[in-house]
């Protein structure tokens, strides 16, 4: 267990439990040795009765925001972590930014941002730019929110902002979309696997999931590469044996091991 990472994803709220779980579940479908979720309280018990292998911990408050209590029950959870995810389901909490940039500060490994968590870093988005081990998944319009960049300026020129945005702040970027890109600034590596089935409720939170994983034992940039691709792999998979129409986040997890199975073929 040891051997494969340990990580944390930290999310969730009333009415948006299954976005970490999916996450968490991709997380070991994906290869990890042990995947944790820190959750509030207020969904802790649905999630026990949902997950068997993932190990839940929870924060006591009805959702995540800025407060010393929170932000030091976090730091407890994840100082033994190999890398955590922050935002599936976290809802919009006050001064959610400083509970994240809290967690930035403190936190050496590498550290995976997406949904309310890249929502929130639209208040302070200079927060990321004091560490070297981050990576941020947005789709078109959050990235239009932290970039203050027309929405029709980035579908036209999406190589072009990723690059530049990922060179700015020094970070991993993850513009998902139709042939989603992955940039530090220096490379440059444009997804070709993966179909219209995808653009479904959840299919970020199973990429965040596997990136996760895999961040856990590689550098942030190849982490992201294998990630995209293998996310789009297996929703290829399904959709071949299946249909685009009926795909749903969790037949791309349910496709993980096929389609780990084919890439050491």
């Amino acid at each position: 267990k040891g051997d494969f990472g340990k990580v944390a994803i930290i999310g969730g709220q009333k009415g948006m439990a299954g976005s970490v779980y999916l996450s968490s579940c991709a997380s070991l479908r994906s290869g990890c040795g042990l995947s944790y979720i820190i959750c509030p309280s207020s969904i802790s018990d649905i999630l026990q009765i949902k997950s068997t292998e993932s190990i839940i911990n929870e924060v006591d408050c009805d959702y995540f925001y800025y407060s010393e209590k929170i932000s030091n029950k976090i730091l407890s959870l994840i100082k033994n972590k190999d890398a955590i995810g922050i935002g599936p389901g976290m809802g919009k909490g006050n001064n959610l930014y400083k509970l994240i940039e809290k967690i930035i500060k403190n936190f050496d490994k590498n550290l995976l941002i997406d949904a309310d968590g890249l929502n929130a870093l639209k208040e302070n988005i200079e927060i990321i730019d004091k560490k070297e081990n981050i990576v941020l998944t947005p789709h078109e319009m959050e990235f239009s929110r932290i970039s203050n960049l027309p929405l029709s300026y980035i579908k036209n020129n999406r190589a072009k902002v990723s690059f530049e945005f990922a060179k700015k702040h020094n970070i991993v970027l993850v513009l998902k979309g139709k042939n989603t890109i992955v940039t530090d600034g220096v490379n440059i590596y444009i997804n070709e696997s993966g179909n219209n089935g995808m653009a479904t409720a959840g299919s970020g939170d199973v990429l965040t999931g596997i990136l996760l994983s895999n961040l856990a034992i590689m550098k942030p940039y190849d982490a992201a590469v294998l990630s995209v691709y293998i996310h789009g792999l297996a929703g290829d998979i399904y959709s071949l044996e299946n249909s685009q129409d009926s795909l749903i986040a969790s037949d791309i997890i349910k496709n993980l091991p096929k389609t780990y199975k084919l890439m050491r073929c």
